[in-house]
């Protein structure tokens, strides 16, 4: 009779540990103190506003030095409306590049914070590209691309800022800015995804 059910399948699938676990299993997720939502939401709120003028200033500097075509003005765009904008101050002033730059932006925050979500909730890529190596590979792709692409740009932005500025800068200024500003993001990202997952259970 025992060897008999030492025949059947496991009801759930082994994990790389060893310990069954039920298939395709999600972490139950906690309701966050009141206080701690508050703190999340208010840093944000500080934080946000600097990186974004950071990268709306040297990235869009990049994305002009890179394409004159960005340099067209937003009131300019064949779009319904959009030559409203030339009727107030500041917003005039508005490119096709500060656009690109905010887009860029908000596409390497999600890289960065779906990469760390993953490290935090699974702790294992390998498993991951076993799983679906296609689409694994596919994805990391993507994501060098569009991480090295802002790399580039926050480059461009920032060689060309330093050879139009008063004073002489060393060569190596950008390149070591460059790697600061996306330390800075993936810093940040990495807190965001450890919000996100530290609600688990």
């Amino acid at each position: 009779m025992t060897d008999d059910l030492g025949q059947f399948d496991e009801v759930f699938p082994q994990s790389p540990t060893g310990d069954a676990r039920p298939p395709n299993s999600k972490p139950l997720r906690r309701r966050k103190p009141a206080k701690q939502q508050i703190g999340f939401w208010c840093a944000n709120a500080l934080v946000t506003p600097v990186a974004a003028t950071c990268c709306l200033v040297i990235s869009g500097e990049g994305w002009r030095t890179l394409l004159g075509i960005t340099s067209m003005r937003l009131h300019s765009l064949p779009i319904p409306g959009a030559d409203l904008l030339r009727n107030y101050s500041g917003f005039n002033k508005l490119d096709l590049a500060i656009l690109c730059s905010l887009v860029l932006l908000v596409a390497v925050e999600m890289v960065y914070v779906r990469f760390f979500m993953l490290l935090m909730e699974n702790g294992n890529l390998t498993e991951q590209r076993n799983k679906n190596p296609i689409l694994f590979f596919l994805l990391s792709a993507i994501a060098l691309v569009i991480v090295g692409g802002d790399a580039g740009i926050f480059y461009l932005g920032l060689a060309s800022k330093a050879a139009n500025s008063w004073t002489e800068t060393p060569a190596y200024v950008p390149a070591v800015a460059t790697a600061v500003w996306l330390a800075c993001l993936g810093a940040y990202a990495a807190w965001v995804a450890d919000y996100k997952c530290s609600g688990t259970v």
